[in-house]
C-alpha cells in the first residue's frame, strides 16, 4: 500500500506543476475566460501558482518524505490528499463548472487520504 501511496503522489505532484505551469502559459488552458467572472481572478496566475507550488508542492514533499521513511510522511500525505480536494471543491465552487478531471483530482484526493489513514 505504501508503493501505491508513493505513486499516487508522485503523479498528483507532477502533474500538478505541469498543469499550474501550463494554465499560466496558456492563460487557461483552452478554458474561457467568462469563468472567471464568478471569481476573484481576471487571469490563471494566480490558480496557476497555487496549483504548482500548494498542490503540487505538498504532493511532492509528501513523496520524497515517504521514500526518506521521514516520521511525518503520512501526516504530510493526508495533508496533501486533503488539499487536492479543497483545491477542486473551490474551483467547482468557484468556476461553477464540473469536468471529468475534476472528479479524477477528488477521487486522488480520496485515495491519498484513505492510503494515509491505512498506513
Amino acid at each position: 500500500m505504501k508503493k501505491l501511496l508513493i505513486l499516487v503522489l508522485l503523479f498528483l505532484g507532477t502533474t500538478a506543476i505541469f498543469g499550474g505551469i501550463e494554465l499560466i502559459r496558456t492563460n487557461g488552458m483552452g478554458m474561457p475566460q467568462e469563468w472567471l467572472a464568478t471569481t476573484p481572478f481576471s487571469s490563471f496566475l494566480i490558480p496557476g501558482l497555487v496549483l504548482s507550488l500548494v498542490v503540487g508542492g505538498a504532493s511532492l514533499v509528501s513523496f520524497f518524505l515517504l521514500i526518506r521513511h521521514h516520521r511525518y510522511g503520512l501526516e504530510s500525505s493526508a495533508i496533501a490528499g486533503f488539499g487536492v480536494q479543497i483545491w477542486i471543491f473551490t474551483q467547482i465552487y468557484m468556476l461553477q463548472h464540473a469536468s471529468f478531471l475534476q472528479v479524477l483530482y477528488f477521487g486522488t484526493g480520496i485515495l491519498i487520504l484513505v492510503l494515509s489513514i491505512l498506513l
